[in-house]
């Protein structure tokens, strides 16, 4: 088959060479063209939920608005592996994590059907919204919105109804959040001094306000059914019917009467203050350093954030014209830069490193023909990869990219390997048949290496947690590199060859090698040693080296998360973090900063107040680790922050695959919180007491200081009241109304009813707030409740439809971790209390340990590919060995390099694949009959080991940079790993190999199996 194969891209040659330098020709047309992500779609399916609760506490929300929804609604949706909630004050926030493999679609389908019955819930917050689903890499743009002579008000009406909808009909924006959004509403604020002047109550300012309009959604109201305006029937047509209402701004709602008062001369002016103004915020934008509105642009998953751009640029551009003296700033966030730096960065490095192959193949062979097949070879196998995932539905991303690129070294063995096979084929037969003969042999090489790149990628797609997710991105990239390869050897190569001449490559490269066959000799008892002692070596090392595979990416922009005291105001905060952007602004390196604060209506940041970020946008050519030290350092002179710094993708990988919290977390479920608490005290003790576990802690809910109204029932009661009519006043007064909306210009505006912001801005104006009773009278809050200052959670944490309290502490070992899901599970608690090991906390380490597992089933795996391939069970167990011997040299550079990242292991995993196919090349140089079998394989795999060193060397010298992130590391691993692959294929491997084979088994034995990928008898390809 393999023959068969070889000899049709020889026969084809001039089709070859048409299609390849077709192939070349689009693939570099498209990668001008083709957007490049920075990651994959790494997110599970997922879907939230959120209820706005503007004015209810943490506690209330949870009450109201997050248990009806899990247990009367959510509860039991199929194919929901996790159900996770947030209740904070004003916000209810459901996470339903699906099972692997459920079909996006249909999960929401499920959702959407249960929220459907939305009846079955309390009228406490604003209905549940599904938001749409995001990328993992979410935010495309963020968008600053300023004007010198507009108000927040007016720029939050353009926002929401020009601007914002706009943005949505780009192809490709899935959601577009507003931070410090202030809509534009009427405020009808109660007067209590004037109400009792005229014997008004509130309820009567509420039912005035509601029924004055055209609709209300208080159901206790009469605009709650607004009737409709009907038409009529005339001879010779119908005439419909339309009401216009007056009511358009404060001053004609104003003359409205009110409801049952004394006199029909009172109206809502005299009783109350009617003004527009906004609601309380829940969050602000940071633009310029001060308070203003920003635009969060969210894309869905599997479009391209260059395409994205685009459109929205061209929203903004169509938008401009309509909108004088709206500053619209899309510069503070915009990763459509770094996706254009990351593919001219990975064009000029693939140019360059392909330059460096041609000159090494030049100095080493001396000759055009050697260098034109190995440039064309290395060249076609990333083109054909770069086809390959071109094609796919999914967008490219700098992973898959990157092991590519990794596959590159392995392309140039197997192009130095054809190289040699045709200098030393066989003087018999015509050139056709030698070129047949040469190719066919590296192609049942390649085919062997393909299988054992195989094998080291399953590993690698059972390690779990964050690094797992990456590192099989990347894998699955080399993987497709080293099948390029394949088509490459078997079709590509071939057809090169064939047109390139059918003269023989006599001797190529031979005369210009440093090292002679002489220098190798080396005992074989000596070369046991070397094997045996080296393989612990990189055992040690690689045991020892620290994981540090999660990718870190150059995007240009940082991301300053810091968070202030509990309770702090979004205005306070928005004040200092714009002061903290002023001193940003300043520091070498720093081109724009903007953020926001708290959160947004449908926003993806589900945070308090007290939160906020800044984004620095870095100057060109900056330092990214420098400048972020600076803005760091910057931020923590500032009294009363805790501040971090990082990416964007950064803070959405911790989102999506949260870390474990500590190295043993165990988390108490049960119902009543005081319950709950003594409940996780019980088994904090359990926890502690074990042996191995030490620092275990209960993580505390944070708290901030909340006024607490309770209703006395026994004053109420003797006023003809109810508790629940104290708390509607209550409510009304401090947290206001909706009582309807006004219709203008097409636009809604909501109506309020409230109170002035200086009547319920201090404890003891809220105690002094007039409720009215039956009777008429009107008694202070104070005097019918208990209005104090406390302590209550900010945030309350669900999961699985329960309350959850988590303990974290430190283990000794795994075992220490069992011994205590083993004493957690003979504890006794309350009914419907339970307590269990996280399996976060325990998932990576059985993934790590499965992977572990794996590894070493891939590495007898390579054994019997090896033994299958040369039929030798000594030569395929010395090979074997020498494969982690050879990847000292990469072991090496893994530890200067801090640990084992991303690219690290990458350059590992080719090393290793690498030191399979030199043990079949080594193979190949024992077979009968070879003259100088050492210095055979010195021809095969020294120029291989030089050009790979000029590889990682050209990698080393471009550095970092966006797109290149993991390059760098690759690069020192291959530069070392080179090295020392080829001085243990070359020194010790003929030693053990020739030891073996006088012992026991023929020379024959070391010749690669002509049979086991099957062959056919060479012929002519004329």
């Amino acid at each position: 088959m393999i023959s068969y194969l070889v000899r049709t891209g020889a026969r084809a040659r001039v089709l070859v060479v048409i299609l390849t330098l077709a192939a070349a020709a689009f693939a570099g047309f498209q990668m001008t063209r083709t957007s490049i992500e920075a990651v994959p779609e790494f997110a599970p399916v997922t879907v939230e939920v959120q209820s706005e609760a503007l004015g209810l506490s943490a506690q209330e929300v949870e009450d109201l608005v997050t248990v009806p929804l899990e247990s009367n609604l959510l509860s039991g949706v199929a194919w929901v592996d996790t159900m996770q909630s947030i209740s904070m004050a004003g916000l209810s926030s459901i996470v339903m994590t699906f099972e692997d493999g459920t079909d996006e679609i249909r999960a929401r389908q499920v959702v959407q059907e249960r929220l459907t019955q939305g009846a079955l819930l309390t009228n406490a917050s604003k209905a549940p919204v599904m938001l749409q689903p995001t990328s993992a890499a979410n935010r495309v743009m963020m968008i600053g919105l300023s004007s010198a002579d507009q108000s927040l008000v007016d720029l939050s009406v353009l926002s929401r109804w020009t601007i914002r909808p706009k943005l949505m009909s780009v192809e490709g924006v899935a959601n577009v959040s507003v931070w410090g959004m202030r809509d534009r509403q009427l405020h009808v604020q109660a007067d209590p001094v004037r109400m009792q002047q005229h014997g008004v109550s509130l309820d009567q300012v509420v039912a005035t306000t509601g029924n004055a309009l055209w609709v209300s959604p208080l159901s206790f109201l009469e605009a709650s059914t607004p009737g409709r305006g009907g038409f009529l029937d005339l001879p010779q047509q119908r005439v419909n019917v339309q009401h216009v209402s007056p009511i358009t701004d404060s001053a004609t709602l104003g003359r409205v009467s009110v409801e049952g008062a004394a006199s029909p001369d009172i109206t809502l002016a005299d009783v109350a203050t009617i003004v527009e103004a906004p609601p309380t915020i829940i969050g602000d934008g940071i633009v310029d350093d001060t308070s203003n509105l920003m635009l969060v642009v969210e894309k869905q998953k599997g479009v391209s954030t260059a395409a994205v751009s685009q459109g929205i640029e061209e929203a903004l551009a169509s938008l401009r014209p309509g909108l004088p003296g709206v500053v619209l700033d899309s510069s503070v966030y915009r990763p459509a830069e770094y996706a254009d730096d990351t593919r001219r960065n990975l064009g000029i490095t693939a140019l360059i490193v392909l330059a460096l192959i041609a000159i090494g193949s030049v100095l080493v062979y001396r000759a055009w023909r050697p260098v034109v097949i190995i440039v064309a070879s290395v060249s076609m196998s990333l083109l054909v990869g770069w086809l390959v995932l071109w094609q796919r539905d999914t967008p490219i991303n700098v992973l898959t990219l990157t092991g590519l690129g990794a596959g590159a070294a392995l392309a140039i063995a197997q192009s130095v390997a054809a190289v040699d096979a045709l200098s030393r084929a066989p003087d018999d037969g015509t050139a056709a048949k030698r070129l047949v003969a040469a190719y066919a042999a590296v192609g049942r090489s390649a085919a062997y290496t393909t299988l054992a790149a195989a094998f080291i990628a399953v590993p690698v797609h059972l390690w779990g947690g964050q690094s797992g997710v990456f590192l099989s991105e990347a894998v699955d990239g080399f993987l497709l590199a080293v099948i390029a390869c394949l088509v490459v050897a078997l079709l590509v190569g071939p057809g090169i060859a064939a047109a390139l001449g059918s003269a023989r490559l006599k001797d190529v490269g031979s005369a210009h090698l440093p090292i002679k066959a002489p220098s190798l000799a080396l005992s074989a008892v000596a070369a046991v040693a070397v094997l045996a002692v080296g393989a612990a070596g990189a055992i040690a090392l690689g045991l020892s080296a620290q994981d540090r595979t999660r990718p870190s990416f150059q995007e240009g922009v940082l991301v300053l998360t810091a968070t202030a005291q509990e309770g702090t105001s979004p205005l306070s905060l928005t004040s200092t973090l714009g002061t903290l952007a002023t001193s940003i602004r300043g520091l070498d390196g720093v081109a724009t900063v903007g953020g926001h604060v708290g959160r947004a209506v449908s926003g993806e940041r589900v945070v308090g107040s007290n939160t906020g970020e800044l984004w620095v946008t870095l100057a060109a050519g900056a330092d990214q680790d420098t400048v972020a030290a600076r803005v760091l350092d910057a931020a923590r002179q500032v009294d009363g922050l805790t501040s971090t710094i990082g990416t964007n993708l950064d803070h959405r990988i911790d989102r999506i695959l949260p870390a474990a919290a500590a190295p043993l977390v165990v988390s108490v479920y049960g119902p009543v919180p005081s319950t709950l608490e003594e409940a996780a005290a019980s088994t904090l003790e359990v926890v502690t007491s074990t042996s191995g576990v030490s620092n275990a802690a209960l993580v505390q809910t944070p708290t901030e200081q909340t006024l607490q109204v309770t209703v006395d029932l026994a004053k109420v009661v003797a006023l003809g009241m109810t508790p629940g009519d104290v708390r509607r006043q209550a409510a009304t007064l401090v947290g206001g109304l909706e009582v309807g909306a006004i219709f203008q210009e097409q636009k809604v505006f909501d109506v309020q009813v409230w109170t002035a912001e200086d009547l319920r801005n201090s404890l003891e104006k809220v105690r002094a707030l007039p409720i009215d009773t039956p009777g008429g009278v009107h008694v202070p809050l104070g005097d019918v409740a208990s209005v104090t200052e406390g302590e209550r959670p900010t945030t309350i944490r669900r999961e699985s439809v329960q309350r959850r309290l988590d303990i974290v502490a430190d283990i000794a070992d795994a075992a220490t971790r069992d011994a205590v899901a083993s004493r957690l599970a003979e504890m006794t608690l309350p009914a419907e209390y339970h307590a269990e090991v996280r399996p976060e906390s325990a998932g990576v380490e059985e993934s790590e340990r499965l992977a572990l597992l794996a590894g070493l089933g891939a590495l007898v795996g390579l054994l019997l590919l090896i033994q299958a391939a040369t039929r030798n069970w000594w030569y395929a167990a010395a090979a074997t060995t020498a494969i982690p011997v050879g990847m000292i040299g990469g072991l090496i550079a893994t530890h200067l390099l801090g640990g084992l990242t991303l690219g690290a292991f990458l350059g590992l995993a080719t090393l290793s694949v690498l030191g399979v196919h030199q043990a079949l090349i080594a193979a190949q140089g024992m077979r009968p009959g070879a003259h100088t079998p050492r210095l055979s394989i010195v021809r095969a795999v020294l120029p291989a080991a030089v050009l790979i060193l000029l590889m990682g060397i050209g990698l080393l010298v471009l550095g970092a940079g966006p797109g290149r992130e993991a390059l760098w590391d690759l690069g020192a691993v291959l530069a070392g790993g080179a090295i020392t692959s080829s001085l243990t294929t070359l020194v010790v491997l003929p030693a053990v190999a020739a030891r073996w084979a006088d012992r026991e088994e023929s020379a024959d034995d070391y010749a690669i199996d002509e049979h086991a990928l099957g062959s056919h008898s060479v012929t002519s390809y004329a």
